[in-house]
């Protein structure tokens, strides 16, 4: 059985260019793409719900993505303790942050 990689998963997904999609009328919605490349720190608020590239120091581990959510803090890291640096990927609102989800 062949192993299931992020990017083999990524691929397999994108069954059609981005050009080629139908258009949704409404918009692209909350979410997008952040373009501002500033890292945050362990302890710091978080700005924004959404995917978070999580950084860790002397490369103990290797780059990852992880859902935070506003409001909360930047988690420490049990390896690299206030080292790890955090970076917004794309903002998502968090579902029950919704009024109708509530």
């Amino acid at each position: 059985m062949r192993a299931v990689t992020r990017t083999s998963y990524v691929a397999a997904r994108q069954w059609t260019r981005l050009a080629d999609r139908p258009k949704d009328p409404a918009g692209p919605g909350p979410r997008r793409e952040n373009h501002d490349r500033s890292f945050f720190a362990a302890g710091q608020v978080i700005p924004e719900s959404g995917i978070y590239e999580v950084i860790h120091d002397q490369d103990h581990r290797p780059c990852h993505d992880s859902v935070l959510v506003k409001g909360d803090r930047f988690p420490f890291c049990d390896t690299c303790n206030e080292r790890v640096r955090f970076r917004v990927l794309r903002t998502a609102p968090y579902i029950f942050h919704d009024p109708d989800f509530e």
